[in-house]
């Protein structure tokens, strides 16, 4: 077997802009892959390049309680030159709310839309996840809880409860539980207890 040396390059860039208060803050990135092993058409070819492109964009604001909002956009397309000839191109569009109504409660809204084609088989998706974080007893109980179905190729419901409970200074109890199904298939559950305690 003939040894070869593969070759990773790698360009990142990103530029953000962050105004005055009172206005959004913009981000766009640039990611360039490039990978070869210079091997010939045979299984052990590594020749592929990737490119994504990414732009976000955010805005806290107050009506009547304190919002905030951010909305991000990734696309990466893979030109794969080897024997595998395994493209791919994959688009992710995700939308994050959050509203603080007062120290005890926030509510959560996050919106993903997935799509993608890999090899020649499309998939995609779009998930809708709603729910609130809750405070109590002074900031000593925090929990998350959230719903999630999806729709599209992906046809689920999910249910997130997770949090901590700071029992003494030094010890911090944490839970999870989770619950999803996906269509016409049986449902799975995940539930873990987690203590941390500070010397």
């Amino acid at each position: 077997t003939k040894p070869a040396t593969t070759v990773f390059q790698t360009i990142n860039s990103a530029v953000s802009i962050y105004p005055r208060n009172g206005l959004p803050n913009f981000t766009i990135g640039f990611s360039h892959y490039d990978n070869n092993n210079s091997m010939p058409k045979d299984s052990s070819e590594i020749n592929n390049i990737t490119n994504n492109i990414s732009a976000s964009v955010s805005y806290d604001f107050t009506a009547g309680v304190r919002h905030s909002a951010r909305l991000s956009f990734s696309s990466s397309v893979r030109d794969d030159r080897s024997l595998f000839n395994s493209d791919a191109n994959i688009k992710l569009g995700v939308l994050n709310f959050k509203s603080t109504w007062n120290i005890h409660f926030a509510s959560i809204l996050n919106t993903v839309y997935s799509s993608s084609e890999v090899g020649g088989i499309s998939y995609s998706y779009v998930t809708v996840n709603a729910g609130g974080r809750f405070n109590f007893f002074e900031n000593r109980l925090r929990f998350t809880a959230t719903v999630g179905p999806s729709f599209g190729d992906l046809e689920r419901m999910a249910i997130d409860v997770y949090g901590n409970y700071q029992l003494l200074e030094n010890i911090r109890l944490g839970f999870q539980a989770r619950y999803y199904k996906l269509k016409n298939q049986s449902y799975s559950s995940i539930f873990s207890l987690t203590a941390q305690v500070s010397l």
